[in-house]
């Protein structure tokens, strides 16, 4: 009787699923095009320097004809491709960040780890800078 009511449950299951149009398939390129783009223009933007054995430079693999939500510290929404978290914490990552990096563009970011780096620069200088513009970082 048990592994009748499981099977039953299972058929239900598959029915309900296969009968529902309003759900897309999985996509396996999600990256936007314009993401991608703002990520790779940060990546040319800055150099790599590793000076610490326990540092990893994140950025080295990503390029163009790899989805961009496939690489190492990046993740975006499932569903928009959108890029909403960036983590390149510790990934040898030196240079300057400017008010107009880039990274400004990815208007849906929630969050961004930049730590242990040797990045300078001065994002805070004025209430005008683009990093008010994220609405959904914390």
């Amino acid at each position: 009787m048990e592994t009748l009511c499981c099977l039953l449950l299972v058929f239900m299951l598959h029915l309900s699923w296969s009968s529902s149009s309003s759900v897309p398939p999985p996509s396996s390129h999600l990256c936007l095009p314009d993401q991608r783009a703002a990520l790779l223009q940060f990546k040319d933007s800055i150099s790599i320097d590793c000076r610490s054995d326990s540092d990893y430079p994140r950025t080295e693999y990503w390029n163009k004809s790899i989805d961009c939500c496939s690489w190492e510290g990046v993740n975006c929404d499932k569903l928009t491709g959108l890029v909403i978290g960036i983590d390149l914490s510790h990934s040898c990552l030196y240079g300057s960040l400017s008010v107009n990096t880039s990274l400004f563009h990815l208007h849906s970011l929630q969050w961004l780890d930049l730590s242990s780096n040797e990045l300078h620069g001065s994002l805070l200088d004025n209430t005008s800078s683009s990093l008010f513009h994220f609405h959904g970082l914390q």
